[in-house]
């Protein structure tokens, strides 16, 4: 990191690398933008996104767990001046792009830019990431929470780490499983984890409490539903040995599944954060049931992403500018 030079220098990289990002993803997000008709959403396993766009259009949502994951669909109603397609797309873009931003800088901490660079790659090609970015899901925030939470346990930023336990159960009930990596490898006390993470689930609460004035429902059917996951993990369990389940497994980070597995021969070099995740994705995995598979599974994009750096790594040494200077002409 010291390579970059003042917090300008910093800040200037994370900006120009945002922008590319952002450029990288919005071509193959645009596909999936304009395919993308609620009248086959569900048949192509975007059912989400129709509750998504109801509550961006301020309408009542049917499925209870849907329901309460307004933070996106309220900024699309609130910040875009456009149709709710069009704003998610852009959200989800700008959403993407800051989740790959964070993930490069967290590699920054242990490989070279071009490494880094290279790395975060692995999570924008993944096929799950771009649906996600062009169609109206709210799966970007989770990456963006995913990503943040990482850094800042690499970086061991206390405010960070105490946003996480704030936010994380509002975006998305999945952020609950980032609690147990900042309680183990945080920089904040058992005490203040415990604080910060019982007032995060005090404001979902509260969120939940207004959307149900709002809408009439009850949050009884939110519990209800969620209790009800727990019903998925066979189905889950039938499809990850299934020729199906495998080859919609393999979806969410295609040949890079065999760079993770070739990766872990020297699992050591991973942060115990990062090789504890990988666990709790897998009962993501269980909990979303037959279909969902990649779409839990590309939740390890940041375990992946450091597997290919330390690959890379050795193989990709920056040539000093010093010397690229000094080098004769032909």
């Amino acid at each position: 990191m010291r390579a970059f030079g003042d917090r300008d220098g910093l800040v200037k990289l994370y900006t120009l690398c945002f922008i590319l990002f952002a450029t990288f993803i919005a071509g193959p997000a645009w596909i999936p933008y304009k395919l993308y008709d609620p009248a086959t959403a569900a048949a192509r396993g975007l059912s989400d996104s129709l509750d998504y766009i109801a509550l961006a259009d301020n309408q009542f949502v049917a499925n209870p767990v849907h329901r309460y994951r307004v933070v996106e669909p309220l900024i699309v109603r609130v910040f875009a001046r456009m149709h709710p397609r069009q704003g998610f797309f852009v959200l989800n873009l700008a959403l993407t792009a800051a989740a790959a931003t964070c993930l490069l800088a967290m590699l920054l901490e242990s490989v070279p830019l071009t490494v880094a660079l290279l790395s975060s790659l692995v999570f924008l090609g993944s096929r799950d990431v771009i649906v996600a970015t062009g169609t109206p899901m709210i799966d970007p925030s989770l990456y963006l929470l995913i990503a943040g939470c990482f850094l800042a346990l690499k970086k061991q930023s206390r405010w960070a780490l105490a946003l996480t336990l704030l936010l994380a159960p509002t975006i998305k009930e999945n952020g609950l499983f980032l609690f147990p990596l900042i309680f183990l490898f945080g920089s904040l006390s058992s005490r203040e984890c415990a604080s910060y993470g019982a007032l995060g689930i005090l404001v979902a609460l509260g969120v939940r409490e207004i959307v149900d004035r709002h809408f009439g429902g009850a949050m009884s059917e939110n519990i209800a539903a969620s209790i009800q996951h727990l019903r998925n993990v066979p189905g889950a369990m039938q499809e990850a040995v299934s020729l199906h389940g495998l080859g919609t497994l393999w979806m969410a980070f295609g040949p890079f599944w065999l760079i993770l597995a070739w990766g872990f021969r020297d699992w050591r070099k991973l942060d115990r954060q990062l090789l504890y995740w990988v666990p709790l994705v897998f009962v993501q995995i269980l909990l979303a049931g037959p279909g969902g598979s990649s779409r839990m599974a590309i939740l390890a994009f940041p375990v992946v992403a450091c597997e290919v750096a330390f690959i890379l790594a050795p193989y990709l040494t920056p040539i000093p500018c010093s010397a690229a200077q000094s080098a004769p002409e032909a």
